[in-house]
């Protein structure tokens, strides 16, 4: 049985600087807003270096975080393994495919255009949401999103 998330956001991208800027910010946003996060890449060390990454930025605020497989209380948490993981409000996914399970109401994808390789994974990757019926929505300035656009 095919699910599906109910809502896909997609940060446009064309910088790498940008791009982890935007995935920053987007964990910020959606932290303060009390909900719970999932980071997902199948990659390890992309986990870490976003571990550290969520340390530093963005500058003047504290997220509190935790790579984990299995169970967490934690708000914001890092994973590899999304089969290991319970549901979760949001998952902001950093890995090259979409995706799948209706585990994650809300997905926020990057739309990279820092090389053509990027660009077109990331143009499969929306297509395969078009595919499924979901319209993404594209978000590509601050404030990413407003109070009543993620889903209480």
């Amino acid at each position: 049985m095919e699910t599906k998330a109910s809502k896909v956001y997609f940060l446009e991208v064309k910088t790498v600087q940008e791009k982890l800027t935007f995935l920053g910010e987007a964990v910020k946003e959606v932290y303060f807003q009390g909900k719970t996060v999932l980071v997902y890449s199948p990659e390890k060390k992309a986990l870490e270096y976003l571990d550290d990454l969520l340390w530093k930025q963005p500058q003047q605020v504290i997220l509190p975080h935790k790579i984990h497989e299995g169970t967490s209380d934690d708000k914001i948490v890092l994973c590899a393994n999304l089969e290991q993981y319970q549901k979760r409000d949001i998952i902001v996914n950093i890995s090259s495919k979409p995706i799948e399970g209706d585990n994650y109401p809300e997905v926020i994808e990057l739309f990279d255009m820092t090389s053509p390789s990027k660009k077109s994974n990331s143009e499969q990757k929306l297509k395969s949401y078009q595919e499924k019926g979901i319209e993404p929505i594209f978000l590509s300035s601050f404030p990413f999103f407003e109070e009543d656009l993620i889903s209480n």
